[in-house]
């Protein structure tokens, strides 16, 4: 989570917005492109990493999918805002703190 915050205040560094032009293009859009592809694979790491979280007792219950969704998509989307817009550090902390306290067990 640290790492993806470093990304969220890193803009500059930041290829999303090339990235969304060229997958909206109906063509791409349109079909299960390498962007889609990204995604299956994150969220099978996700996944694996969740579900041994919540066998050793580590994390709570989840439901999987909407807690990588909800990561994921916030992610990208400071992502995509952090070059159009300053973005301080309160936002991607508030972001990962919340997303931990749905994850990790007190």
């Amino acid at each position: 989570m640290e790492k993806y915050k470093a990304e969220m205040l890193d803009g500059q560094a930041s290829l999303s917005l090339a990235i969304y032009e060229y997958f909206s293009i109906a063509d791409v859009s349109e079909t299960e492109n390498e962007l889609y592809a990204q995604y299956l694979a994150s969220f099978k790491a996700w996944k694996n990493l969740l579900d041994y979280g919540i066998q050793t007792g580590e994390f709570n219950l989840v439901d999987i999918r909407p807690v990588f969704d909800l990561i994921i998509f916030s992610y990208q989307g400071v992502r995509m805002y952090s070059k159009l817009m300053p973005i301080n550090e309160e936002i991607p902390q508030g972001i990962i703190e919340q997303i931990r306290k749905i994850i990790v067990k007190e």
